[in-house]
């Protein structure tokens, strides 16, 4: 039978370390790819170009989101306020958030897990939720299907935008009344700058079709998937997962370790280059083994787990 001792402080402290070359590598990386995909798509004038760049860009947006999410637990840099700064320049304000509305949100979240007072579980799957019905599991393969379709079509634009909105601070009145005039001002002048730039290159077409496109289609259908593993059970009941992939399904919906959702609910402050140690830790101590938890391999499997039919 597994050890069900707990880590030791000792364990964990070596995983609490920001390592500031890491995660400012890991968003270089984002940023080249996007940068070099829109290029090539931009020269080359292909639609199967454009196609397969917009499936590029919208996996890359997840992944910075991703890093925004390390800066809410201030693992982005070892300063918060510089690290908070990066994040809103970098991830938050070009994807049309900002950090530190996504902390009081994501903080809430941890607090109050699969609760009424959990603002994710609220925004999709609470009594008032506009689209509800598509976060009431089990579901069947079919519906789930559809729901993927739709997001990569499009379908449900306005829905989106109206939890833009929503996940921005602007209707929820999660946006603090003491927010800095500087920090208002700053993200102003990005959006100003952003357009004056933009008209100055002639570059609406290629950032509408190469940046906003993604945010709306490939984006939403990576972060269905990934919400759907990281809390609905096999039975539809609340729960966590940790979703462990190959190389390829990391790179398009799991990437910099987020995957990994069980140990970062257990221990919120390891950083995400270490939660594959973490894992290894907590899996050889029998800890992720609990009926509110699972480990699935793959994010095929998890749709088999979720959907109607693997109920019965």
């Amino acid at each position: 039978m597994k050890s069900t001792k707990p880590i030791q402080p000792h364990e964990l402290a070596p995983l609490l370390v920001v390592d500031p070359k890491k995660t400012l590598g890991a968003l270089a990386l984002d940023w080249t790819i996007i940068g070099v995909a829109i290029s090539l798509a931009v020269i080359a004038q292909s639609w199967l170009v454009s196609l397969l760049t917009i499936v590029l860009v919208g996996s890359r947006q997840h992944a910075l989101l991703v890093l925004m999410h390390e800066a809410a637990h201030v693992g982005l840099l070892r300063r918060r306020s510089v690290g908070d700064w990066l994040s809103d320049l970098t991830i938050a304000w070009p994807l049309l958030v900002d950090t530190a509305t996504y902390r009081a949100n994501h903080s809430r979240h941890h607090r109050n897990l699969n609760t009424a007072k959990d603002p994710d579980w609220l925004r999709y799957r609470g009594p008032d939720a506009q689209d509800a019905e598509e976060w009431r599991f089990p579901m069947s393969g079919r519906k789930i299907a559809w729901l993927i379709v739709g997001d990569l079509l499009g379908l449900r634009t306005i829905q989106q935008l109206k939890k833009v909105l929503i996940f921005s601070g602007a209707r929820s009145g999660t946006r603090s009344a003491s927010t800095p005039t500087r920090r208002r001002v700053a993200r102003l002048a990005f959006y100003l700058g952003l357009a004056v730039l933009l008209t100055a290159v002639s570059g609406w077409t290629a950032f509408l079709l190469y940046w906003i496109v993604p945010s709306l289609t490939t984006l939403k259908v990576v972060l269905r998937v990934r919400l759907i593993a990281e809390h609905v059970m096999p039975s539809g009941a609340d729960g966590s997962r940790t979703t462990l992939t190959g190389p390829i399904a990391r790179f398009f919906i799991a990437p910099h370790n987020v995957g990994y959702h069980l140990e970062h609910h257990d221990h919120p402050a390891v950083r995400f280059v270490h939660l594959p140690k973490l894992h290894r830790i907590l899996a050889a101590r029998g800890a992720l083994e609990r009926p509110d938890r699972t480990v699935t391999r793959g994010y095929l499997g998890v749709l088999r787990e979720v959907s109607a039919r693997a109920s019965t």
